[in-house]
Protein backbone atom coordinates (compact mmCIF):
# COMPACT_ATOMS: atom_id res chain seq x y z
CA UNK A 1 0.00 0.00 0.00
CA UNK A 2 2.69 2.32 0.97
CA UNK A 3 4.41 1.55 -2.19
CA UNK A 4 1.54 2.18 -4.75
CA UNK A 5 0.65 5.36 -2.58
CA UNK A 6 4.60 6.93 -2.97
CA UNK A 7 4.21 5.66 -6.64
CA UNK A 8 1.19 7.62 -7.09
CA UNK A 9 2.41 10.75 -5.46
CA UNK A 10 5.40 10.61 -7.57
CA UNK A 11 2.75 10.50 -10.60
CA UNK A 12 1.33 13.57 -9.48
CA UNK A 13 4.30 15.45 -8.72
CA UNK A 14 5.92 14.24 -12.35
CA UNK A 15 2.54 15.74 -13.84
CA UNK A 16 2.26 18.99 -11.66
CA UNK A 17 5.90 19.79 -12.66
CA UNK A 18 4.97 19.57 -16.62
CA UNK A 19 2.25 21.36 -16.42
CA UNK A 20 3.59 24.47 -14.40
CA UNK A 21 6.65 24.14 -16.97
CA UNK A 22 3.91 24.65 -19.69
CA UNK A 23 2.75 27.64 -18.25
CA UNK A 24 3.48 31.08 -19.04
CA UNK A 25 1.66 32.46 -15.71
CA UNK A 26 2.92 29.51 -13.67
CA UNK A 27 6.30 30.06 -15.05
CA UNK A 28 6.24 34.05 -14.35
CA UNK A 29 4.73 33.75 -10.63
CA UNK A 30 8.01 31.01 -9.81
CA UNK A 31 10.55 33.06 -11.55
CA UNK A 32 9.58 36.40 -9.93
CA UNK A 33 9.56 34.39 -6.39
CA UNK A 34 12.94 32.84 -7.13
CA UNK A 35 15.11 34.75 -8.97
CA UNK A 36 16.09 37.31 -6.75
CA UNK A 37 17.22 35.32 -3.92
CA UNK A 38 20.40 33.81 -2.69
CA UNK A 39 18.62 31.49 -0.55
CA UNK A 40 19.08 27.24 -1.11
CA UNK A 41 16.06 27.66 -2.76
CA UNK A 42 16.89 30.78 -5.29
CA UNK A 43 18.52 30.49 -8.37
CA UNK A 44 22.10 30.14 -9.61
CA UNK A 45 22.84 33.19 -11.78
CA UNK A 46 26.29 33.04 -13.71
CA UNK A 47 28.74 35.87 -12.69
CA UNK A 48 31.87 35.37 -13.55
CA UNK A 49 30.94 34.82 -17.45
CA UNK A 50 27.92 32.92 -19.17
CA UNK A 51 30.01 29.66 -19.85
CA UNK A 52 32.02 29.86 -16.28
CA UNK A 53 28.08 29.54 -14.73
CA UNK A 54 26.82 26.89 -17.28
CA UNK A 55 29.97 24.56 -16.28
CA UNK A 56 30.35 25.70 -12.64
CA UNK A 57 33.93 26.16 -12.85
CA UNK A 58 34.05 28.89 -10.96
CA UNK A 59 37.44 27.56 -9.36
CA UNK A 60 39.33 28.08 -12.32
CA UNK A 61 40.13 31.79 -11.93
CA UNK A 62 41.76 31.78 -15.59
CA UNK A 63 38.34 31.40 -16.93
CA UNK A 64 36.40 33.96 -14.53
CA UNK A 65 36.67 37.70 -15.64
CA UNK A 66 34.61 40.71 -15.20
CA UNK A 67 31.95 41.68 -17.71
CA UNK A 68 32.36 45.67 -17.45
CA UNK A 69 33.72 48.05 -20.09
CA UNK A 70 35.45 51.00 -20.07
CA UNK A 71 33.45 53.35 -23.14
CA UNK A 72 35.97 55.00 -25.22
CA UNK A 73 35.84 58.70 -25.59
CA UNK A 74 36.03 59.56 -28.64
CA UNK A 75 35.73 62.91 -30.28
CA UNK A 76 33.52 64.01 -32.76
CA UNK A 77 35.61 65.29 -35.78
CA UNK A 78 32.10 66.48 -37.68
CA UNK A 79 29.38 68.82 -37.41
CA UNK A 80 26.92 67.50 -38.92
CA UNK A 81 24.78 65.23 -35.92
CA UNK A 82 23.06 61.54 -36.67
CA UNK A 83 20.66 59.59 -34.52
CA UNK A 84 21.44 55.89 -34.33
CA UNK A 85 19.45 53.66 -33.72
CA UNK A 86 21.12 50.29 -32.67
CA UNK A 87 19.21 46.91 -32.91
CA UNK A 88 20.97 44.50 -30.87
CA UNK A 89 21.44 41.95 -28.14
CA UNK A 90 23.67 40.90 -25.01
CA UNK A 91 27.04 41.68 -26.79
CA UNK A 92 26.01 45.61 -27.29
CA UNK A 93 23.65 46.81 -24.76
CA UNK A 94 26.09 47.66 -22.52
CA UNK A 95 27.18 49.62 -24.81
CA UNK A 96 26.50 53.40 -23.74
CA UNK A 97 25.93 56.58 -25.92
CA UNK A 98 29.19 58.02 -25.01
CA UNK A 99 30.96 55.71 -27.11
CA UNK A 100 29.52 57.36 -30.55
CA UNK A 101 30.64 60.97 -29.53
CA UNK A 102 28.88 62.27 -33.65
CA UNK A 103 25.46 61.05 -31.98
CA UNK A 104 22.79 62.47 -30.98
CA UNK A 105 20.20 61.03 -29.94
CA UNK A 106 21.36 57.18 -29.60
CA UNK A 107 18.91 54.67 -28.73
CA UNK A 108 19.21 51.00 -28.20
CA UNK A 109 16.51 48.19 -28.95
CA UNK A 110 17.07 44.26 -27.43
CA UNK A 111 16.45 42.30 -30.42
CA UNK A 112 15.28 38.88 -28.52
CA UNK A 113 12.82 40.94 -26.64
CA UNK A 114 11.28 41.65 -29.86
CA UNK A 115 10.98 45.37 -29.32
CA UNK A 116 12.24 48.33 -31.21
CA UNK A 117 10.84 52.23 -30.67
CA UNK A 118 11.77 54.26 -32.74
CA UNK A 119 10.44 57.50 -34.78
CA UNK A 120 11.90 59.43 -37.74
CA UNK A 121 13.89 62.87 -37.02
CA UNK A 122 13.70 64.64 -40.73
CA UNK A 123 15.89 67.44 -39.51
CA UNK A 124 18.96 65.19 -38.97
CA UNK A 125 20.32 62.17 -40.51
CA UNK A 126 18.55 58.80 -39.54
CA UNK A 127 20.93 55.52 -38.79
CA UNK A 128 19.46 52.42 -38.28
CA UNK A 129 22.13 49.60 -37.34
CA UNK A 130 21.54 45.58 -36.84
CA UNK A 131 23.66 43.91 -34.86
CA UNK A 132 23.64 40.16 -34.76
CA UNK A 133 25.75 37.00 -33.55
CA UNK A 134 26.91 34.92 -35.67
CA UNK A 135 25.07 32.18 -34.07
CA UNK A 136 21.66 33.74 -34.46
CA UNK A 137 22.55 35.26 -37.84
CA UNK A 138 21.01 32.15 -39.97
CA UNK A 139 18.06 31.19 -37.45
CA UNK A 140 17.15 35.11 -37.41
CA UNK A 141 17.39 35.76 -41.05
CA UNK A 142 16.53 32.71 -43.17
CA UNK A 143 12.68 32.46 -43.04
CA UNK A 144 9.75 35.21 -43.21
CA UNK A 145 9.00 35.71 -39.39
CA UNK A 146 11.02 38.20 -39.19
CA UNK A 147 9.48 40.44 -42.23
CA UNK A 148 6.63 39.39 -41.18
CA UNK A 149 6.43 40.62 -37.85
CA UNK A 150 8.23 43.96 -39.50
CA UNK A 151 4.76 44.43 -41.49
CA UNK A 152 2.94 43.37 -38.56
CA UNK A 153 3.72 45.73 -36.45
CA UNK A 154 5.05 48.65 -38.82
CA UNK A 155 2.25 51.28 -37.29
CA UNK A 156 2.64 50.65 -33.90
CA UNK A 157 6.16 50.64 -33.74
CA UNK A 158 6.41 53.26 -31.03
CA UNK A 159 4.86 50.27 -28.43
CA UNK A 160 6.44 47.48 -26.84
CA UNK A 161 5.89 44.03 -28.97
CA UNK A 162 4.67 41.38 -27.00
CA UNK A 163 6.75 37.93 -26.86
CA UNK A 164 3.41 35.55 -26.49
CA UNK A 165 0.53 36.82 -27.49
CA UNK A 166 -1.94 36.42 -25.15
CA UNK A 167 -4.55 33.36 -24.92
CA UNK A 168 -8.26 34.24 -25.84
CA UNK A 169 -10.87 31.97 -23.98
CA UNK A 170 -11.80 30.79 -27.48
CA UNK A 171 -7.98 29.35 -28.48
CA UNK A 172 -8.04 28.31 -24.67
CA UNK A 173 -9.53 24.65 -25.40
CA UNK A 174 -8.39 24.72 -29.11
CA UNK A 175 -6.38 21.65 -30.58
CA UNK A 176 -3.06 23.73 -31.20
CA UNK A 177 -3.35 25.70 -28.01
CA UNK A 178 -2.46 22.34 -26.23
CA UNK A 179 -0.22 20.75 -29.17
CA UNK A 180 2.12 23.96 -28.19
CA UNK A 181 1.82 23.14 -24.52
CA UNK A 182 2.88 19.54 -25.19
CA UNK A 183 5.69 20.89 -27.67
CA UNK A 184 6.62 23.90 -26.13
CA UNK A 185 10.15 24.62 -27.04
CA UNK A 186 10.69 25.91 -23.70
CA UNK A 187 9.78 22.87 -21.28
CA UNK A 188 13.01 21.37 -21.09
CA UNK A 189 15.11 24.22 -20.14
CA UNK A 190 11.82 25.06 -17.92
CA UNK A 191 11.67 20.98 -16.25
CA UNK A 192 15.97 21.50 -15.57
CA UNK A 193 14.66 25.16 -13.59
CA UNK A 194 12.18 23.72 -11.75
CA UNK A 195 14.00 20.37 -10.40
CA UNK A 196 17.26 21.26 -10.42
CA UNK A 197 18.56 24.85 -10.91
CA UNK A 198 18.59 25.63 -7.06
CA UNK A 199 21.53 27.33 -4.77
CA UNK A 200 21.54 23.97 -2.87
CA UNK A 201 23.38 22.28 -6.01
CA UNK A 202 25.67 24.82 -6.46
CA UNK A 203 28.95 23.95 -4.05
CA UNK A 204 28.98 19.90 -5.70
CA UNK A 205 28.58 21.54 -9.18
CA UNK A 206 31.22 23.46 -8.61
CA UNK A 207 33.46 20.26 -7.48
CA UNK A 208 32.31 18.10 -10.10
CA UNK A 209 32.60 20.88 -12.07
CA UNK A 210 36.51 21.06 -11.10
CA UNK A 211 37.19 17.63 -11.13
CA UNK A 212 36.33 16.96 -15.32
CA UNK A 213 38.40 19.95 -15.87
CA UNK A 214 41.48 18.95 -13.84
CA UNK A 215 41.97 15.25 -14.74
CA UNK A 216 39.84 14.47 -17.78
CA UNK A 217 40.40 18.04 -20.07
CA UNK A 218 36.63 19.00 -20.16
CA UNK A 219 33.94 20.89 -19.32
CA UNK A 220 30.41 20.34 -18.68
CA UNK A 221 26.76 20.77 -20.57
CA UNK A 222 26.33 22.98 -23.10
CA UNK A 223 29.91 24.17 -22.71
CA UNK A 224 33.32 22.70 -24.49
CA UNK A 225 36.71 23.85 -23.94
CA UNK A 226 38.58 25.17 -26.85
CA UNK A 227 41.40 23.35 -28.84
CA UNK A 228 44.32 25.32 -26.54
CA UNK A 229 42.43 24.88 -23.18
CA UNK A 230 42.49 28.82 -22.37
CA UNK A 231 38.79 29.58 -23.59
CA UNK A 232 35.23 27.91 -23.19
CA UNK A 233 33.26 27.61 -26.02
CA UNK A 234 29.27 27.19 -26.48
CA UNK A 235 29.14 23.50 -27.64
CA UNK A 236 26.54 24.45 -30.37
CA UNK A 237 29.10 26.69 -31.83
CA UNK A 238 31.32 24.10 -32.94
CA UNK A 239 28.84 21.50 -33.74
CA UNK A 240 29.23 19.47 -37.03
CA UNK A 241 25.90 20.58 -37.62
CA UNK A 242 23.14 23.32 -36.79
CA UNK A 243 23.10 26.79 -37.99
CA UNK A 244 24.69 28.48 -34.66
CA UNK A 245 27.81 26.28 -35.52
CA UNK A 246 30.89 27.80 -37.18
CA UNK A 247 31.95 24.79 -38.59
CA UNK A 248 28.80 23.05 -40.13
CA UNK A 249 28.35 23.16 -43.99
CA UNK A 250 26.52 25.95 -45.30
CA UNK A 251 24.41 25.69 -48.65
CA UNK A 252 24.74 28.54 -51.16
CA UNK A 253 20.22 28.41 -51.15
CA UNK A 254 20.59 29.17 -47.78
CA UNK A 255 23.15 32.12 -48.33
CA UNK A 256 21.11 33.74 -50.92
CA UNK A 257 17.70 32.96 -48.96
CA UNK A 258 19.70 34.65 -46.02
CA UNK A 259 20.51 37.72 -48.29
CA UNK A 260 17.22 38.15 -49.84
CA UNK A 261 15.58 38.17 -46.09
CA UNK A 262 18.29 40.94 -45.05
CA UNK A 263 17.45 42.81 -48.64
CA UNK A 264 13.64 42.63 -47.81
CA UNK A 265 14.36 44.70 -44.18
CA UNK A 266 16.60 46.83 -46.03
CA UNK A 267 13.95 48.26 -48.04
CA UNK A 268 11.53 47.63 -44.95
CA UNK A 269 13.34 50.67 -43.03
CA UNK A 270 14.51 52.72 -45.95
CA UNK A 271 10.88 52.61 -47.05
CA UNK A 272 10.24 53.57 -43.10
CA UNK A 273 12.40 56.63 -43.40
CA UNK A 274 16.19 56.00 -42.36
CA UNK A 275 18.49 57.17 -43.99
CA UNK A 276 20.98 54.36 -43.94
CA UNK A 277 20.98 51.20 -42.43
CA UNK A 278 24.06 49.15 -41.58
CA UNK A 279 24.26 45.42 -40.91
CA UNK A 280 27.18 44.01 -38.04
CA UNK A 281 27.65 40.20 -37.70
CA UNK A 282 29.79 39.46 -34.43
CA UNK A 283 31.54 36.40 -35.15
CA UNK A 284 31.68 33.23 -32.39
CA UNK A 285 34.45 33.41 -30.84
CA UNK A 286 35.10 29.67 -32.48
CA UNK A 287 35.40 31.17 -36.02
CA UNK A 288 38.40 33.68 -34.66
CA UNK A 289 39.93 31.36 -32.20
CA UNK A 290 39.78 27.74 -34.31
CA UNK A 291 39.57 29.18 -37.50
CA UNK A 292 40.71 26.29 -39.11
CA UNK A 293 37.66 24.49 -39.78
CA UNK A 294 35.71 27.31 -39.90
CA UNK A 295 33.03 27.49 -42.61
CA UNK A 296 32.80 31.27 -43.63
CA UNK A 297 29.45 32.09 -43.22
CA UNK A 298 30.40 36.05 -42.27
CA UNK A 299 32.42 36.65 -45.61
CA UNK A 300 30.30 34.64 -48.13
CA UNK A 301 26.85 37.25 -46.43
CA UNK A 302 29.40 40.62 -46.86
CA UNK A 303 30.61 39.77 -50.07
CA UNK A 304 27.72 38.76 -51.51
CA UNK A 305 27.22 40.88 -54.73
CA UNK A 306 23.65 40.45 -54.13
CA UNK A 307 23.40 42.09 -50.50
CA UNK A 308 21.73 45.55 -50.57
CA UNK A 309 22.48 46.67 -47.17
CA UNK A 310 26.11 47.97 -45.82
CA UNK A 311 28.28 46.02 -43.78
CA UNK A 312 30.33 46.96 -40.51
CA UNK A 313 32.62 44.42 -41.06
CA UNK A 314 34.32 43.15 -37.48
CA UNK A 315 35.49 39.85 -38.95
CA UNK A 316 38.10 41.11 -40.92
CA UNK A 317 39.70 43.19 -37.64
CA UNK A 318 39.38 40.29 -35.42
CA UNK A 319 41.24 38.03 -37.57
CA UNK A 320 43.95 40.25 -37.98
CA UNK A 321 44.36 41.42 -34.35
CA UNK A 322 46.90 39.75 -32.01
CA UNK A 323 45.07 40.80 -28.90
CA UNK A 324 42.49 38.83 -27.07
CA UNK A 325 38.77 40.24 -28.01
CA UNK A 326 37.00 37.29 -26.12
CA UNK A 327 36.59 36.51 -22.53
CA UNK A 328 37.90 33.15 -21.23
CA UNK A 329 34.42 32.19 -19.62
CA UNK A 330 32.12 33.50 -21.49
CA UNK A 331 30.74 34.19 -25.25
CA UNK A 332 31.17 37.36 -25.22
CA UNK A 333 34.07 39.92 -26.30
CA UNK A 334 36.12 41.61 -23.79
CA UNK A 335 36.87 45.35 -24.04
CA UNK A 336 39.22 45.25 -26.86
CA UNK A 337 36.96 43.34 -28.95
CA UNK A 338 34.00 46.00 -28.06
CA UNK A 339 36.27 48.96 -28.55
CA UNK A 340 37.54 47.77 -31.87
CA UNK A 341 33.21 47.27 -33.05
CA UNK A 342 32.91 50.89 -31.70
CA UNK A 343 35.31 52.11 -33.65
CA UNK A 344 34.30 50.72 -36.68
CA UNK A 345 30.89 51.89 -35.88
CA UNK A 346 32.04 55.25 -35.68
CA UNK A 347 34.13 55.51 -39.09
CA UNK A 348 31.13 54.26 -40.57
CA UNK A 349 29.31 57.15 -39.14
CA UNK A 350 31.75 59.49 -40.16
CA UNK A 351 31.82 58.32 -43.81
CA UNK A 352 28.14 58.64 -44.19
Amino acid sequence: MLKKTAIYVIIALGLGIIYISTSKKAMQRISDCRNEHDEWWGVHHPVEGDLVGMSYLYYEKNLCGGNDYQMPNNECIQKEKVKLLLWGDSYTYKIKDSAFPCVLPYLFGRRHFQTLRYTIDTSIKNILLIEVTERDMLDYFSNNSIFDYLKKYKEDRVEDIPVVPETTEDSKWSFDYWMSLMFNHNINSNIEYNLFNYNLFSAPRKIKALLNYRYFDRASGDVILSSDKKYLLLKETVSKQGWSSSYAEVSRETIINTVMMLNQVYQHYKADGFDEVYLSIIPNPASILQPKHYNGLIPAIQCNPLLQMKCIDIYTPFTKTKEEIYRHGDTHWNNNGMSMWVDEVNKAIAAN
